[in-house]
């Protein structure tokens, strides 16, 4: 997979081209240190996906992406701060946001998604509209989704994990991301527990979307999603979480008595 790199601070550049050159399958095809500059990469490099910063002098990141719709089949991931969003940024479409300073195993899952985008057709039918008919659950089937004209309903059901953000979370689906300017707190009193796990303070996952769990040392678990992604349950959760993956089948071993409650680092 080709990559480019955009962003006006030479080391968050560094930082990011040292990261992905440790993937086998990803070559780093150049840099960028502005739109302009990132205009012509594009033409001339042909990249299969642009790691693209939001916040630029001159034009920024999210019209770039913009000018680049419809013209450009690359895979989009804005890297960013998360400082400030106008409303704008809802309305970008990425297959992915990245917070810095990038996290080698947060870069690992945008990777996946980027893959699979770029191997798949223009729509699937977790993205299409949604016809569900609302029933008297308590909880909600949908979220709403800011957009630049308006709002979008994204089904509960087509979210594979939540992951906050600062000020923001992110709805992750197969395809792409979205933007909600919401707290983990607020979303816990609205989501089904029963469909949308919370596994760590900055984590929501959805449990139909759970392929099996792994433990890598005591009271490390990783829970690992149908699309790839390795999420890390945070150790204040970790007893619920194994209760949970055993009795749906996930996990064959439970906690043992020492493995109480501790912190969670998250």
């Amino acid at each position: 997979m080709r990559a480019l790199i955009v962003d006006d601070e030479p080391p968050a550049r560094d930082l990011l081209k040292t990261l992905l050159e440790r993937e086998s399958s990803v070559t780093v095809v150049g840099t960028a240190g502005n739109a302009e500059e990132a205009d012509r990469a594009i033409a001339a490099l042909r990249p299969d996906v642009i790691f693209l910063d939001i916040q630029m002098p001159g034009q920024n990141g999210i019209e770039l992406a913009r000018s680049l719709d419809g013209q450009n089949s690359a895979a989009v991931v804005f890297v960013t701060a998360f400082d400030d969003f106008g409303l704008e940024a809802f309305d970008a479409a990425a297959v992915d946001y990245l917070l810095k300073p990038v996290a080698p195993e947060r870069l690992a899952i945008s990777l996946g998604r980027a893959r699979r985008v770029l191997g798949q057709p223009a729509a699937t039918p977790s993205e299409a509209p949604s016809t569900q008919v609302v029933t008297t659950t308590p909880w909600a089937s949908g979220i709403w989704v800011q957009k630049r004209h308006g709002q979008v309903r994204l089904p509960v059901e087509d979210i594979d994990w939540i992951e906050a953000a600062r000020d923001y979370v992110l709805l992750h689906t197969r395809r792409q991301s979205h933007m909600l300017r919401a707290t983990m707190e607020t979303l816990e009193k609205t989501l089904d527990p029963e469909v949308m796990m919370r596994i760590s303070r900055s984590t929501f996952v959805n449990c139909n979307s759970i392929r099996e769990a792994h433990e890598h040392g005591k009271r490390n678990l990783v829970v690992v999603l149908e699309d790839g992604a390795g999420l890390r349950v945070g150790s204040t959760y970790y007893t619920q979480i194994w209760r949970r993956l055993v009795r749906d089948g996930l996990a064959t071993r439970a906690p043992s008595a020492r493995d109480g409650d501790g912190p969670d680092p998250r």
